[in-house]
């Protein structure tokens, strides 16, 4: 692949159980003109769309695994693609479920067929977050250890962490991912070099409405 390539299409199947999408983004040369707008009512998936997106070419499995959809694919302007799907392995009525992540390298619509990856993410926590940000679960002590000896970070609020050295501020979903795919990392379950080139050729920059309004509200605070 080239270094800089295009994101071209993304598609989506049975997402939260219900829906189908099929999205094509624009690619022009004029890149002013290079838009695309996604509406629909609220809870059809939106961002939900655009966070799969930031999740795959990020690998950040472990989030990817929480959304509930069947199958993703991403296709890049190079004709190339990555197809992930998802299976739940076991699930009952506990908190937690075992992910089973199936990721496939297609080029020019031809499955390439040795270069698959299975991935199995054991114990992933469910309705980690709601809606308006708060945390539905307990929040594992290995993962306040994790913050406080391996990070250094200081809890300054119920769900907020400080880092000392800079004032960064770290939510308790954004400490939950940092562990999680530290663990991840340590199983020796190495990621493929097809689906790290990928990645790398396809950079993303997701902004939450929500994330800008925390930072400004902690900008507020520290003046």
């Amino acid at each position: 692949m080239n270094e800089f390539t295009t994101l071209k299409s993304v598609s989506v199947s049975k997402l939260f159980g219900r829906f189908d999408y099929n999205l094509t983004f624009k690619n022009i040369a004029d890149e002013s003109k290079a838009l695309t707008i996604i509406t629909a009512p609220n809870g059809y998936g939106k961002s939900t769309i655009l966070k799969l997106i930031d999740d795959l070419l990020r690998g950040n499995y472990l989030r990817l695994a929480r959304t509930s959809f069947h199958e993703l694919i991403l296709k890049s302007s190079e004709d190339i693609s990555i197809l992930v799907r998802r299976k739940v392995l076991s699930k009952n009525d506990t908190e937690n479920e075992s992910v089973f992540l199936v990721f496939e390298l297609f080029s020019k619509g031809e499955s390439q067929s040795t270069e698959t990856w299975n991935l199995n993410i054991e114990e992933v926590q469910r309705n980690e977050i709601d809606e308006d940000g708060s945390i539905s679960r307990r929040f594992d002590s290995s993962v306040i250890e994790y913050a406080d000896r391996i990070l250094g970070l200081r809890r300054v609020g119920v769900n907020v962490w400080r880092d000392p050295k800079n004032g960064r501020n770290f939510s308790r979903s954004e400490i939950t991912e940092m562990f999680e795919v530290r663990r991840l990392k340590s199983s020796g379950n190495v990621e493929p070099s097809w689906l790290i080139e990928f990645r790398k050729s396809l950079p993303v920059l997701y902004i939450s409405a929500n994330r800008l309004r925390v930072d400004l509200d902690s900008q507020v605070n520290r003046r």
